[in-house]
């Protein structure tokens, strides 16, 4: 169960796989990109734990996502922080602490550099 807000999902292909392992739980997607919001509005428009994509740039404060405070289990994104400006890593952290509920969490995916060093090969 629980609520779960995606940060910049892309095409929708973490949710497409997650939304029917964990069908009771409520997904909202986000995205930046206007042309992927609307794609992603119109793939999942007919899934039923899958809320209307929202245009989100998380550079603003959670404030301005369009969700209510203290609403979500867990806020993800997955390869976001390492190819966006550094102030959409410190919106997301900020963002998150105004978006979760008191037991939530942030999940970040992604490829990470140690010693200014990537830790995968990929990405």
């Amino acid at each position: 169960g629980g609520r779960v807000l995606e940060i910049a999902s892309g095409t929708g292909a973490h949710l497409e796989g997650m939304k029917e392992e964990w069908k009771e739980t409520v997904w909202q997607p986000t995205e930046y990109d206007k042309d992927k919001l609307e794609w992603l509005r119109e793939s999942f428009k007919d899934s039923t734990n899958v809320r209307k994509a929202l245009h989100v740039d998380a550079a603003l404060p959670g404030s301005e996502w369009g969700v209510p405070e203290g609403s979500q289990s867990i806020v993800y994104c997955a390869n976001v922080t390492h190819i966006s400006p550094w102030e959409v890593t410190q919106g997301i952290i900020a963002g998150s602490s105004w978006l979760l509920t008191p037991t939530g969490s942030l999940l970040i995916y992604g490829p990470f550099k140690v010693n200014n060093e990537f830790t995968t090969q990929s990405n």
